[in-house]
């Protein structure tokens, strides 16, 4: 093989390479990529399972934090990223044990970072059920106010937050829901819309007899009328 250099030519010699030794040469590269790539596929498994490991330390240390009302420590895990709706094994969320703990700073600071207010435990229980639950009426009216659906039923179907109130005789927390007891015997397509008429009933004001909540009641009971119809329209188109 001729090399050129800076002032000449020279001759250089290679040995001629037999196809047995070029396989084998070939063959040791393509061993030494598979035990490569195995060996990166390993260490990212390593690394992926002890992240999801501390991930999970992180969400336990939250949801520990939240019962003591630790609002420090909550920020400091928020900011690290934890993720804020995460559960143990029976559906239980930070936000649920602030709720039950009236830590009504750490409230705040977990809806602030997006926790979300219709998880439901294992139970079927809100965080809003765990705050009626537990005669917090402060905490209800946070909850409220941040749009907790007040007409979710319990897995068992028996119980709303406010029934957990008024079965335990948590006074002040069915203040805070504003809702007559009549409510609870209507249909479930006509509790929202007479809640929400009677809230914009003012303070005092009779609620029989009342414009505003007959007509609400007249529309939600049209709109339940409508919708039973039409479904029992499309059964018999069906069917036929």
């Amino acid at each position: 093989m001729w090399r050129r250099l800076s002032q000449g030519y020279v001759i250089t010699y290679r040995a001629p390479t037999s196809s047995a030794e070029e396989s084998a040469s070939g063959f040791r590269a393509a061993n030494f990529s598979r035990e490569h790539r195995t060996t990166m596929d390993a260490i990212e498994e390593d690394a992926a399972a002890a992240e999801a490991t501390a991930a999970a330390s992180r969400e336990r240390d939250l949801r520990r934090l939240a019962r003591a009302g630790a609002l420090g420590e909550i920020q400091e895990l928020i900011g690290q990223r934890v993720n804020v709706d995460a559960a143990d094994s029976k559906g239980t969320t930070a936000l649920m044990n602030c709720a039950e703990a009236e830590g009504q700073s750490g409230v705040a600071v977990l809806l602030g970072a997006g926790a979300d207010l219709s998880i439901q435990s294992e139970m079927g229980q809100t965080a809003l059920m765990w705050a009626a639950r537990h005669g917090k009426a402060s905490l209800v009216e946070t909850l409220l106010v941040a749009h907790a659906d007040p007409h979710v039923y319990c897995h068992k179907g028996r119980f709303r937050a406010i029934d957990y109130a008024r079965f335990l005789g948590h006074a002040a927390v069915l203040e805070a829901f504003n809702e007559p007891d009549w409510v609870g015997w209507l249909p479930p397509p006509l509790r929202a819309t007479a809640v929400h008429a009677v809230r914009m009933v003012p303070v005092g004001s009779r609620i029989w007899g009342n414009p505003m909540l007959l007509s609400a009641l007249v529309v939600a009971a049209l709109r339940l009328g409508l919708h039973w119809a039409f479904g029992l329209l499309s059964e018999r188109a069906t069917a036929s």
